[in-house]
């Protein structure tokens, strides 16, 4: 096993630690590491603080990620940055406030949706007599933003007119506050251009991809917005693209 130096990694050192056969060694090394890299010392201090324990460090990181799936199960995640970031920060501030920063701290792009947001409130349409009562109920579950219950209705309201476009607007609507927004952007894109929830879908639709981070994708969407100026949400996407994260 190689000698560790003040340059070593973050990456290179949890490696060595999560190698059985390097573990030992490894661990006896970094209690003289004088380490330049600020992971590094992180992960240092937390091993020392419990004994140089390394089992203690991959507890920590299970409870996180356990706690981690129960909060954002949508959020992409990456034990080794998770880890990285945590080494620091756990020492000194505590795995709540880790959390919390990490994952509560919205991004660029969330708090430019949020900024530019405009929430649905439920639109009258007609529908088949058939349906209708059941879409009625959808719609009340939806106007009082019981959405994961509006979705189930509208969905299943889907299974026999699978190409109506309010029913893939809602639905598009639905998942967007349920924060399925791969879902959102599948049926914002299905609303026929002759729709009168045409325009909302493309403007929401836009909003959508800016939340996924396809800002190229959402660019080219509120580009076809600002060439109508009849646009219900010309103004909206005209501000939009002169965000600094369009520029």
């Amino acid at each position: 096993m190689r000698e560790l130096n003040k340059h070593i990694t973050f990456e290179e050192v949890k490696e060595l630690l999560d190698n059985p056969r390097t573990n030992e060694q490894t661990i006896e090394q970094l209690k003289v590491l004088a380490s330049e890299e600020d992971s590094v010392k992180g992960l240092i201090d937390f091993l020392a603080k419990n004994n140089w324990d390394y089992g203690k460090v991959k507890e920590r990181e299970n409870r996180a990620h356990q706690e981690f799936e129960q909060l954002i199960p949508q959020r992409k995640k990456s034990t080794n940055n998770w880890l990285k970031m945590a080494a620091v920060l756990v020492p000194l501030i505590g795995i709540g406030a880790v959390l919390y920063i990490m994952f509560f701290t919205p991004s660029q792009n969330d708090m430019l949706y949020a900024k530019y947001a405009i929430k649905e409130n439920g639109l009258p349409t007609l529908m088949s007599e058939n349906s209708k009562k059941h879409f009625d109920e959808s719609m009340a579950a939806f106007k009082d933003e019981a959405y994961e219950e509006a979705l189930m209705g509208f969905e299943q309201l889907m299974g026999n007119q699978a190409q109506n476009d309010t029913l893939h607007y809602f639905v598009a609507c639905s998942n967007l506050a349920l924060n399925n927004i791969d879902e959102a952007i599948t049926h914002f894109e299905k609303v026929n251009s002759n729709s009168v929830f045409k325009e909302g879908a493309e403007y929401r639709l836009a909003l959508s991809l800016l939340k996924n981070d396809e800002i190229q994708k959402a660019k080219e969407e509120l580009k076809k917005i600002t060439e109508n100026s009849k646009h219900d949400y010309h103004s909206k996407a005209s501000q939009l693209l002169r965000e600094p994260a369009f520029q």
